[in-house]
């Protein structure tokens, strides 16, 4: 998901940036993201490796398909939301070199090992708090869309695929396509609390008939967005405080 933001942070959001990025995550294979070594995953899990995946295909996935070398060359302003593991606070990268931002940002941790960055151990920002949403709301933002990149099902629930198997990404981009195009058309956007279709769910026993029937009015839980702090800003990238305009470097 960041290095998706981070490709169309610099084409925008015309019909061309995103027919590319369609056709880049046709390319895109498993081993290229979540490479399989046995080895690793065993002393990983023993504690002599700092995570199940090796960085280095999706480091060179991201240098290879972006074609700026900083954050703040984007053509539309990119911020990546990444978490400190020694504090547990949000930092959010506004300006450096954006291949270690962007693997700091997609760094779960286990998975992918976390990114030493500016004196800071940086991971996923998922873990502190949905920070995104406040920087956006700082920046001016009056609407906001929450997709749900931890969720491969939603909206297009069940799935008949594994969300692993990144053979069928062509499968699932059309229908994801016409999924949203219908629910946008019938202005389910504008509904009451329109994130409890795309939040987290259980599916449940179901009946092939109900099977069969759009999933999306089934899903619940709605989503909470707690508070968060930042922290004093590091050289080389810049961290912002969420609830201020002011940018430290």
């Amino acid at each position: 998901m960041r290095s998706r933001r981070a490709y169309l942070a610099k084409r925008g959001m015309t019909a061309d940036a995103l027919d590319g990025l369609a056709q880049l995550w046709r390319r895109v294979r498993r081993r290229d993201v979540f490479p399989v070594d046995p080895l690793r995953h065993m002393l990983a899990i023993v504690g002599c490796r700092p995570s199940l995946c090796s960085p280095d295909p999706l480091r060179r996935l991201i240098a290879d398909n972006l074609d700026y070398r900083q954050l703040q060359d984007a053509t539309v302003p990119l911020h990546l939301i990444t978490t400190n593991m020694h504090t547990r606070e949000q930092v959010c990268l506004s300006t450096g070199d954006i291949v270690p931002a962007v693997l700091a940002s997609a760094a779960v941790p286990a998975v992918f090992p976390a990114v030493q960055l500016d004196g800071m151990l940086l991971c996923d920002g998922g873990l502190a708090a949905t920070g995104g949403i406040s920087r956006a709301v700082a920046l001016g933002a009056d609407e906001v869309y929450l997709l749900p990149a931890g969720y491969a099902c939603a909206p297009l629930c069940p799935l008949s695929v594994s969300p692993l198997d990144f053979t069928q990404a062509g499968e699932l981009i059309g229908r994801a396509y016409q999924e949203t195009s219908t629910w946008l058309d019938e202005r389910g956007d504008r509904l009451p609390h329109p994130e409890r279709f795309l939040s987290p769910h259980d599916h449940g026993p179901m009946l092939p008939a109900a099977a069969a029937r759009p999933a999306w009015p089934r899903l619940r839980r709605k989503m909470v967005l707690p508070g968060w702090r930042s922290v004093p800003a590091a050289s080389g990238h810049t961290i912002t405080d969420p609830h201020s305009r002011r940018n430290n470097t």
